[in-house]
């Protein structure tokens, strides 16, 4: 049998503080506004994948060039969604606690 476990305005805070370190793992640069031409077909698979990743396309591209110039890897991108969906549920538990009080 599932136990209820009480979800306290604590665990959420260290929950989003934990998730918020992690998809900050990388360490980052100041961003700088550049201006490029891609190829049509390339920013339309861009835009899909990045929508099938739950990610913004400049997101999505910028992982990319940071795997492919830098060596490094892309976090999982399963990870990425399940903290995503997981800080989307807290904050709407979040708000229908706050809505009670």
């Amino acid at each position: 049998m599932k136990k209820n476990k009480k979800l306290t305005e604590k665990k959420v805070e260290t929950f989003l503080k934990d998730a918020n370190e992690a998809l900050n793992a990388h360490p980052k640069d100041v961003k700088v506004r550049v201006t490029t031409m891609i190829d049509s077909d390339v920013l339309e698979e861009l835009r899909a994948m990045a929508e099938r990743e739950g990610v913004g396309y400049q997101t999505l591209l910028n992982l990319k060039l940071r795997e492919v110039i830098l060596g490094e890897k892309i976090v999982n991108k399963n990870i990425i969604r399940l903290i995503s969906d997981k800080i989307n549920k807290l904050e709407k538990k979040i708000d229908s606690l706050s809505k009670r009080a």
